[in-house]
């Protein structure tokens, strides 16, 4: 098996429709760039009114040192992102391309969170690049599907993931980090922390990989990561191996908000982060692996965009060495919104607009949900609903399912979970991958 470093380029919506979701956003894009591994390359962008530089000062990818210095030096300028003005994600996709263009690895990817429509610079459709795939994250429901379909059509292996909310940004943040890495995620789920209490996470590990990583963030800056008995917000984390015995190993990077273990040639079978807490206020803590450098792989294709009221269809190809794998147990989770975008800005127009005026930063998708916090607070206001669909083996070997009619528009999440044993490598395993079908509402 060949090594596989990769050269990305994050891109950061930080205008003023994310103030909201800052925390998260400085949280996740840290821990995401900490994953990086040596050899990679990294650079930072952000934008607001203009695009700039977060890392490096200059504009030029830096390769990871063994010594992880340059990805803490990231993570430490991610840490002083501030929200506010408009977006201009255009010039940041140009910055973006003019680094790229240096990249010394075979494997490249751009990856961009937004939370909404560009509204000052160049067209992000026109100016994104087609040799470089970019993995698209797009927070709430204010994503143009006009101009992400655009992005997408430029690479056919660019991939648009939705997070509803702040909290699950850090599952499409693994899911792209596996797409760019060409690593395997055999583990991607939401835990909720609550007072002082644990919780066991299964992992497994397939005996194809000699580099596995386990990535445990939380999202709350101010809770620590302890080696020790967790006492008043803290979180301590112990991987426990498949034979049900506790590991020495610790984290080879625990910054406030997140932990990242990495292991070399890890005993084949099902490990368990024992993960145990002392928090005064609720939070969330996303654990994921990632098993790099393996043969088993999940490939997960659904279309990009239907029309409201159309169905789609979920294949998964599962393969150990491009040879499919039979006899997995494979399903899928969709989660559909239970709303109508278009009809709720109709609704509340007047309020936006009022909105607006006085915060002429936010877009009419943060405007809106300020709106509604402001009249009904604590209330789920852009709900979703999730229904589990089994995969089926189709004769061409990959596992396929029907998602029936579209009722509304939106984001519709694929989750889809394989897991089963490979004759070829004689390995037990477990793959994840997410995807967004967006559906779109007709022209009035």
């Amino acid at each position: 098996m060949t090594d596989v470093s990769v050269s990305v380029v994050a891109m950061l919506d930080v205008s003023g429709s994310m103030w909201q979701a800052m925390p998260m956003v400085i949280i996740d894009g840290k821990a995401f760039i900490r994953s990086a591994r040596p050899a990679d390359q990294i650079a930072v962008v952000k934008f607001q009114s203009n695009a700039s530089m977060v890392y490096p000062a200059n504009q030029a990818l830096v390769t990871v040192d063994g010594q992880m210095t340059v990805t803490a030096a990231a993570a430490a300028a991610i840490a002083t992102l501030t929200s506010g003005g408009s977006t201009d994600m255009g010039d940041a996709v140009n910055m973006a391309a003019a680094m790229m263009a240096g990249a010394t690895n075979a494997t490249k990817a751009y990856m961009l969170l937004s939370d909404g429509d560009w509204n000052v610079g160049p067209n992000p459709n026109t100016v994104m690049p087609a040799d470089v795939p970019v993995f698209i994250c797009g927070l709430g429901s204010g994503m143009s599907q006009s101009y992400v379909s655009g992005m997408l059509s430029k690479n056919a292996n660019s991939r648009y993931i939705a997070s509803p909310n702040a909290y699950q940004m850090m599952q499409v943040f693994n899911s792209i980090r596996g797409l760019a890495a060409q690593a395997a995620v055999p583990t991607n789920v939401i835990q909720a922390y609550s007072g002082t209490d644990y919780s066991l996470t299964p992992v497994t590990i397939a005996g194809t990989s000699d580099e596995v990583q386990f990535s445990v963030v939380w999202s709350d800056a101010s809770i620590s990561y302890t080696s020790g008995q967790p006492d008043a917000n803290h979180v301590n984390l112990v991987l426990i191996d498949p034979s049900g015995h506790s590991t020495p190993y610790q984290p080879v990077i625990a910054d406030p908000g997140y932990a990242i273990f990495a292991l070399n040639a890890p005993q084949t079978g099902v490990w368990q982060i024992l993960t145990q807490y002392a928090v005064a206020n609720p939070l969330t803590g996303t654990h994921a692996g990632f098993e790099y450098d393996t043969v088993l792989h999940l490939d997960l294709k659904t279309p990009t965009m239907v029309s409201q009221g159309s169905g789609f269809t979920i294949r998964a190809d599962l393969t150990d060495a491009g040879a499919p794998i039979e006899n997995a147990a494979v399903s899928a989770r969709v989660t559909r919104p239970q709303f109508e975008l278009p009809a709720m800005l109709a609704r509340h127009r007047e309020a936006i607009a009022r909105h607006q005026d006085a915060n002429p930063d936010h877009s009419p998708h943060a405007a809106l949900k300020a709106v509604l916090e402001q009249t009904a607070p604590g209330v789920e206001h852009f709900p979703y609903a999730s229904t589990y669909v089994p995969l089926v083996q189709a004769e061409d070997g990959s596992y396929q399912a029907e998602v029936g009619a579209t009722e509304t528009s939106g984001a519709y999440n694929v989750e889809v979970i394989a897991k089963g044993a490979s004759t070829k490598s004689k390995t037990i395993f477990s793959r994840t991958g997410r995807s967004t079908v967006l559906s779109e509402a007709p022209e009035t």
